[in-house]
């Protein structure tokens, strides 16, 4: 039996920046792994438990999150593919940030695809790599302001990540 639905499709040109480095691999996470802590589960216990609110919430995350994303996962999947011959180290990352997150669900349900925003950190022969889909770049097929102001605010914060990281900002992200 199918059941009634509707389907919309939507067609963007997408940007994923990758940003190659002498920076040891090791060395680059390591710098990332510090930039950007991971969510607390005891904040979001103070949360649900309702001892503290949202907008004390964020007020926290901005003393220990200066970058404004919280790490929600880490995965290495260097470890795994070695298994199939694979020698490079690679580690995918889930990074958000709670406000700009919570704002545009407000706005669409659907900008949740793009975000938590993904990044990847790759090993390569003379140092490493980082990749990132530019978030601005999804959230503006929305075609809604405030989605696309989120997205721009994502890629300023993104670039200014990078740029902690003693890596070039890239011409996409610039302020």
């Amino acid at each position: 039996m199918t059941r009634p639905a509707s389907e919309t499709t939507t067609e963007y040109t997408a940007r994923r920046i990758l940003i190659e480095t002498s920076t040891a691999y090791r060395d680059l996470q390591a710098r990332l792994d510090e930039a950007v802590a991971p969510l607390d589960d005891a904040d979001v216990a103070e949360l649900e438990a309702g001892r503290t609110t949202w907008a004390g919430f964020l007020r926290g995350l901005t003393w220990t999150v200066p970058s404004g994303f919280v790490r929600l996962w880490r995965h290495e999947h260097g470890a795994l593919l070695r298994h199939s011959g694979s020698t490079i180290e690679t580690t995918s990352y889930l990074l958000a940030d709670p406000a700009v997150t919570a704002r545009a669900l407000r706005q669409d349900g659907g900008a949740l695809l793009y975000l938590p925003v993904r990044l990847e950190m790759q090993s390569r022969p003379e140092g490493s790599a980082l990749l990132v889909e530019q978030p601005g770049s999804a959230l503006g097929s929305f075609d809604r302001n405030k989605l696309t102001q989120a997205g721009a605010e994502l890629d300023r914060r993104l670039g200014d990540l990078i740029e902690s990281l003693e890596l070039p900002r890239p011409d996409t992200l610039r302020r």
